[in-house]
């Protein structure tokens, strides 16, 4: 099956500027060949780096970027063992990578190791940002870790619904009626600088 359409810049842009100032290092993890870099720096938020375990999505994200003032910042690298050190980010944005580490052979000990380096990246009060397919009683388990040392706050976040899917689900009412993905914000401990 194809992979699931998580919700577009549109439906995360009030949540985002919620918690995400201009000054803000921004690492996006798992950031495939999504828009989504390309429309933070758009609305203003410059210092935004993109990782992928893909090296040929990167090329492809460095070329269609190459002409944004300041540049992004696009690397390849395993979220499982990133390369940064510690402290060196304000907000980690994952837009279903947290579930695509999951369906791997190793999902949960993958998971573990994604999320420790995440933990491990924050600054004192700086937030990783999920949006999942995960339900909270599946998501909160692995979030709610007291090793990561940060409290998660849980918000659905409606599906973008186009008008064929609209008419597929009134054809086929068994159709699962889950209408949400959902945002996990998991804040750690310390001073948040809201400039």
């Amino acid at each position: 099956p194809p992979p699931p359409r998580y919700t577009n810049y549109a439906g995360l842009r009030h949540h985002l500027h919620t918690h995400l100032r201009p000054q803000h290092r921004v690492l996006h993890v798992g950031s495939g060949n999504s828009p989504l870099a390309e429309e933070l720096h758009g609305d203003g938020f410059r210092d935004v780096t993109n990782v992928d375990i893909s090296a040929s999505v990167i090329e492809t994200m460095l070329l269609r970027t190459a002409a944004l003032a300041p540049p992004m910042s696009w690397q390849v690298m395993d979220v499982r063992a990133m390369e940064f050190g510690d402290e060196a980010f304000d907000f980690v944005l994952d837009k279903g990578c947290l579930d695509t580490v999951l369906a791997g052979e190793a999902g949960e000990k993958d998971a573990g190791k994604f999320l420790e380096q995440v933990a491990r990246i924050l600054r004192p009060g700086g937030i990783y940002m999920c949006i999942s397919c995960g339900v909270p009683n599946e998501r909160l388990p692995q979030l709610s870790n007291q090793d990561y040392s940060w409290d998660v706050a849980t918000t659905p976040v409606p599906k973008p619904v186009n008008s064929e899917e609209t008419a597929k689900r009134q054809n086929s009412p068994d159709e699962d009626p889950v209408s949400s993905y959902w945002m996990y914000v998991c804040k750690t401990g310390g001073d948040e600088d809201e400039g």
